[in-house]
C-alpha cells in the first residue's frame, strides 16, 4: 500500500505514527504506579521475619534464614494488631511480625498487603495501699465495695498472694464477706488485677474481766441463818440472805476477847465488819459474837 503512496503522503502518516508512540509512552510514564501495580499484581502470599529498616513508605524484613526483602507500604496495606486494625507509625525496628505480601510482574518490587504487629506488651504497676470492705468472695478473687453502691472488678488471688492477720501469715479461708481489708495489687494493661498482699483485721479479743472492786462495809448487825467450813449466812428479813466467806484473816471476838469461828452459832446474833466486792463476794473481816 505505502509504494502507491506518493512522498507527499507517506511524510505525514510516519510523522503521525511516531507522535503517537512518544505520547503513548509519556502517558503510561505518568500513570499513578499503584494503579500499573494494581493490574499486574500477582496472587499474594504470606511470609514472616523481623523488621531491620523502616522509612517513610516502605520496610525491610529478615526473612529466615538469610533473605533481606523490602516492601513497600501503600495507603491499602492494613495493619492489624491484638486483632484490631493498628498503623504503620507502631512498626517498629526489631519486630517480629507475619504479614502477606505480594510482587509486581517484574518480581523486583514487592507490596505489603497485611501485616500483622507482635501483641502490645503487658505493662503493670503496683497500686498504693488500698482500703475497703470485702463485697463478695470465690475460690480465686474477690471484690470490695468502694462506697457509694460502687463495687470493684475482681481482684484475683494466686499462690504467691500473701495474706496476713495479726502480724502473722494465714489463708485466704481467713478472710470473709464484710470485713475492712488493706490490699496492694498489681494492676496491667491487659486489665488484670493480682492482688499482692492484704492485710485483714485483727482476730478480736475477749474483753478482759474487770478487776472486782471492794469497799469495806459499816459494822452490821444480823441473826446467823447458816453456818459452813468457811463461810456463814445472815438472814436479813423479807426472805434476804447474804452469804460471807471466812478466811485466817476474819478476827472473832466475844465479850471483848478473841474468839473463834467454831464458837459462832446458828440463830444468835453477830454484829461485823465485811469487805464487800464486786460480784457479790462478801468476806468478813471482823465479827463480834453476841
Amino acid at each position: 500500500m505505502l509504494n502507491k503512496l506518493r512522498p507527499s503522503h507517506t511524510l505525514p502518516l510516519l510523522t503521525a505514527l511516531l507522535l503517537g508512540l512518544v505520547l503513548s509512552l509519556v502517558f503510561t510514564s505518568l500513570s499513578p504506579t499503584t494503579d500499573t501495580i494494581a493490574a499486574t499484581n500477582t496472587n499474594p502470599f504470606p511470609t514472616a521475619g523481623k523488621v531491620t529498616a523502616k522509612g517513610q513508605d516502605n520496610f525491610t524484613l529478615l526473612i529466615p534464614p538469610t533473605y533481606s526483602v523490602t516492601f513497600k507500604v501503600t495507603s491499602a496495606t492494613k495493619f492489624i494488631r491484638d486483632g484490631k486494625p493498628s498503623y504503620f507509625s507502631e512498626l517498629q525496628v526489631g519486630m517480629q511480625i507475619s504479614m502477606v505480601t505480594q510482587s509486581d510482574s517484574t518480581g523486583k518490587q514487592y507490596y505489603a498487603v497485611q501485616v500483622t504487629l507482635p501483641p502490645t506488651p503487658v505493662t503493670c504497676y503496683t497500686s498504693v495501699a488500698m482500703t475497703a470492705k470485702v463485697a463478695t468472695k470465690t475460690a480465686n478473687g474477690f471484690t470490695v465495695n468502694w462506697g457509694n453502691g460502687i463495687v470493684s472488678n475482681t481482684f484475683l488471688v494466686s499462690a504467691e498472694t500473701k495474706f496476713y492477720q495479726d502480724d502473722k501469715l494465714v489463708a485466704f479461708e481467713q478472710m470473709q464477706v464484710g470485713q475492712m481489708v488493706t490490699f496492694y495489687t498489681r494492676n496491667c494493661s491487659d486489665g488484670k488485677l493480682t492482688t499482692l498482699s492484704v492485710v485483714l483485721p485483727a482476730t478480736p479479743k475477749p474483753t478482759p474481766t474487770p478487776a472486782p472492786t471492794c469497799n469495806t462495809s459499816v459494822e452490821m448487825t444480823g441473826k446467823v441463818d447458816s453456818k459452813t467450813a468457811n463461810s456463814f449466812s445472815i438472814a436479813w428479813g423479807n426472805g434476804i440472805v447474804s452469804k460471807y466467806a471466812v478466811n485466817a484473816d476474819t478476827k472473832f471476838y466475844q465479850n471483848n476477847l478473841p474468839a473463834t469461828f467454831s464458837q459462832m452459832q446458828i440463830g444468835k446474833y453477830v454484829s461485823f465488819y465485811s469487805r464487800n466486792c464486786t460480784g457479790g463476794n462478801f468476806t468478813a473481816l471482823s465479827v463480834k459474837l453476841l
